[in-house]
C-alpha cells in the first residue's frame, strides 16, 4: 500500500472521532429527515471530514516532508482533499439545501484557515483552541440540526454549549503525543504552552464545564433521566482519563500515540452509544 492510500485511510478512521457530535445533534431535533440525514453523515464523515485529515497531512508535509517525496505525496493529497470538498459542497446545495451548502464552505474555510500556510491559524495557542471548539462544536451542531431536521438554538443553547468544552476537553490531550514535531513545525499549541500536566487540568476544567451544561440542558427540557444516561456512558471516559492522567506523572512517556488513540476510541464509542440511546428515546419511542 503506498502512502497516499494509507494517508487516505487513516483519514477515515480519524474523521470518527467526530460522529458523537452528529449523533447528539440529530438526538436533540425534531422532524428528522432520514433521506438528509443519510446523505448529511457521508457528506460530513466520508467527505468532509477525511479531507480535513488530509489537508493536515498535506499541511504537515510541506513543513517537514523531504522534497523528492512531497510534489507527489502533496499532489496526491491536494487532488483528493479538493475533490471531496467539491462534492460535498455540490451535494449539500442541490440535495439539501442552499444554506446547508453555505454553511459546509464557511466550514471548510475556517479549517483551510486553521491547518493551511500562510495563515495556519493552528500555530496560536489559544485561538486554535477557540476556534475549533466554534467550529467542531457550536458551528458542526447548528449545521447538523439544520440539514437534518429543525434547528433549536434556543432549545438547545445549552447542549451547544457542552459540545463546544467536550471539544475543549478532547482537543489537547489528542495534540499531546505529537508536541516535539508540532513545536518543529512551529505549531505553539496550547499543549505546548501548558506542558502535560498543564493540559490535563485544562482538559479537566473543560470536562467539568462540559457536564454542567449538559446537566443543564436536560433540566431545562425536562429529561433528567438523559442525564443519568449521558453520565452512565461517560464514566468509562473519565476512569480512562484520571488513570491517564496519574500515570503521566508517573512516567510522561504514556503521552503516546497508543494511549491517545485508546482515549479517542473509547470517547468516541462511549459517546456514540450514548447518543444513539438518545435518538431512539427521542424519535422512536413517541
Amino acid at each position: 500500500m503506498d502512502k497516499h492510500n494509507h494517508l487516505l485511510q487513516t483519514s477515515f478512521l480519524l474523521s470518527f472521532i467526530y460522529l458523537p457530535l452528529f449523533l447528539f445533534a440529530i438526538s436533540q431535533t425534531h422532524d428528522l429527515n432520514m433521506l438528509h440525514t443519510g446523505l448529511f453523515f457521508i457528506i460530513l464523515q466520508v467527505l468532509i471530514h477525511p479531507s480535513n485529515q488530509l489537508q493536515i497531512a498535506n499541511a504537515n508535509l510541506k513543513l517537514s516532508g523531504s522534497k523528492i517525496e512531497l510534489t507527489k505525496q502533496a499532489k496526491n493529497l491536494i487532488t483528493s482533499s479538493i475533490s471531496m470538498n467539491s462534492l460535498a459542497v455540490v451535494l449539500s446545495m442541490l440535495i439539501i439545501s442552499l444554506e446547508v451548502g453555505v454553511g459546509v464552505t464557511g466550514y471548510l474555510l475556517l479549517s483551510k484557515l486553521h491547518n493551511n500556510n500562510p495563515i495556519r491559524l493552528r500555530k496560536y495557542a489559544i485561538i486554535s483552541l477557540l476556534l475549533t471548539m466554534t467550529m467542531q462544536g457550536v458551528l458542526l451542531f447548528a449545521l447538523t440540526q439544520y440539514a437534518t431536521g429543525k434547528l433549536m438554538l434556543i432549545t438547545n443553547i445549552f447542549a451547544i454549549q457542552a459540545c463546544a468544552f467536550f471539544v475543549g476537553f478532547v482537543y489537547p490531550l489528542t495534540q499531546m503525543h505529537t508536541h516535539v514535531e508540532d513545536l518543529k513545525r512551529g505549531d505553539l499549541t496550547i499543549g505546548i504552552r501548558i506542558g502535560l500536566q498543564g493540559t490535563f487540568v485544562l482538559s479537566l476544567v473543560m470536562f467539568l464545564i462540559a457536564i454542567s451544561f449538559m446537566g443543564l440542558h436536560f433540566y431545562n427540557t425536562k429529561h433528567v433521566f438523559h442525564f443519568y444516561v449521558f453520565l452512565f456512558f461517560l464514566s468509562p471516559v473519565a476512569a480512562y482519563f484520571f488513570w491517564w492522567r496519574k500515570n503521566t506523572r508517573i512516567q510522561p512517556l504514556v503521552a503516546n500515540y497508543i494511549f491517545t488513540r485508546l482515549f479517542v476510541v473509547i470517547t468516541t464509542i462511549c459517546m456514540s452509544l450514548f447518543s444513539l440511546v438518545l435518538i431512539y428515546l427521542n424519535h422512536f419511542t413517541k
